[in-house]
């Protein structure tokens, strides 16, 4: 799935073509329901965006401390929060 998620498509956006993730294009349909008002995409953008605050807010978190002070678990968390680069062929490493 991360790979597909990954994979790039071109949309047209505001006249223009553009390439952008097929996470993006699933992203703008979510906010663009939410904007006009359907539920289950306000409570789906919410949570994700919560989500997606409390990640940033630990990612600073640890990255005020020194390796010193940080758990081996607290570590190897805080490196996983930096995503992958996807490699040349498109496939997940």
């Amino acid at each position: 799935m991360t790979r597909e998620l990954k994979s790039e498509v071109t949309i047209t956006e505001q006249g223009k073509q553009v390439v952008v993730t097929k996470f993006e294009v699933v992203a703008k349909q979510a906010v663009n329901k939410a904007a006009k008002g359907n539920l289950q995409a306000i409570k789906l953008v919410t949570d994700l965006r919560q989500q997606e605050l409390e990640r940033n807010a630990e990612q600073q978190r640890l990255a005020n401390r020194t390796a010193k002070e940080l758990t081996t678990e607290e570590l190897l968390a805080y490196l996983n929060t930096f995503s992958k680069k996807p490699s040349p062929n498109g496939e997940d490493s």
